[in-house]
């Protein structure tokens, strides 16, 4: 499924796989008060914290929850 999600910045950061591949991640703070980390997303140079963003992702369902990557990636 891909979606919009609208919401302020709130950082940024990296993790690593167990297969050794370093995935980037935001996450956003949604109006509901809940926080989304959307992988292979980095944002624009100069975005700040709180800053408004839309992204457009793709959802997924895995055995672990939902998966929400970049849908322009």
């Amino acid at each position: 499924m891909v979606a919009t999600i609208k919401g302020q910045f709130l950082e940024q950061g990296t993790f690593n796989r167990k297969t050794g591949e370093t995935v980037a991640y935001s996450e956003v703070l949604c109006e509901d008060n809940t926080v989304v980390q959307i992988n292979d997303y980095i944002p624009p140079a100069g975005t700040k914290k709180f800053d408004p963003v839309n992204i457009r992702v793709k959802i997924h369902s895995t055995k672990f929850g939902l998966l929400i990557r970049n849908a322009d990636k």
